[in-house]
């Protein structure tokens, strides 16, 4: 199964944070905000439609600037601001929508404002450039947030006894387990479900022999 992330990550950099501090300007924090319309408040986990605006404008509150390395050029970029948003989707065969306006405020006061940013769901938009000290020029990608396959294979291990005892400690540790034995007697109704396991279970599970518990 693959999945996604309904929501679209907006990032801002600049290159001129020291440019910025000589001349006086020294960023100590920065956060954006989307106006009202911009983004979905909704999002539909069936058809993947997200809908009902925001009726109001909405201000990320103001933090240091993120540590993590910006997502182009990371040795000319640094992070202004980041904020995850869900954004409206009226088809999920178009799933891209445009902002008229992502505004930026620096050290609490209102900065610049970036028009027709490009927006997806699990899509990275960037806006980046020279931001504090070249306002008018500024550069927008938009880029799948992760690249390649992320799936990790559990090895797989061995449960050859019906100690409820040993299956719930499997099922807390979490993993890749085959049930092995004669396990239609086995209750499992008090397990608890705190980590995702999975067990193939032969005797148990008629016409299925994989499971998700």
């Amino acid at each position: 199964m693959e999945l996604h992330r309904p929501f679209a990550q907006v990032n801002i950099g600049t290159s001129d944070l020291g440019i910025a501090e000589t001349a006086g300007l020294t960023v100590t924090s920065a956060n954006m905000t989307f106006p009202a319309g911009a983004l979905a408040t909704a999002f539909n986990f069936v058809d993947g439609t997200a809908g009902t605006s925001n009726a109001e404008a909405v201000t990320f509150t103001g933090s240091a600037l993120p540590t993590d390395a910006f997502p182009v050029q990371p040795e000319t970029y640094k992070y202004l601001a980041m904020a995850y948003v869900l954004t409206p989707v009226e088809q999920a065969s178009q799933p891209k929508s445009v902002m008229h306006s992502v505004s930026l405020a620096v050290n609490g006061n209102v900065f610049n404002s970036y028009a027709n940013i490009p927006v997806q769901g699990n899509y990275q938009t960037n806006i980046y450039g020279a931001l504090l000290t070249n306002k008018e020029n500024f550069n927008v990608t938009i880029n799948p947030a992760f690249m390649g396959s992320y799936i990790k294979e559990q090895p797989v291990q061995t449960i050859d006894t019906p100690d409820p005892g040993k299956v719930l400690a499997a099922l807390d540790k979490g993993g890749n387990f085959v049930l092995t034995g004669d396990f239609e007697a086995l209750d499992l109704s008090g397990l608890s479900r705190s980590a995702t396991t999975f067990f193939w279970v032969p005797k148990l599970i008629y016409g299925c022999g994989f499971c998700i518990v």
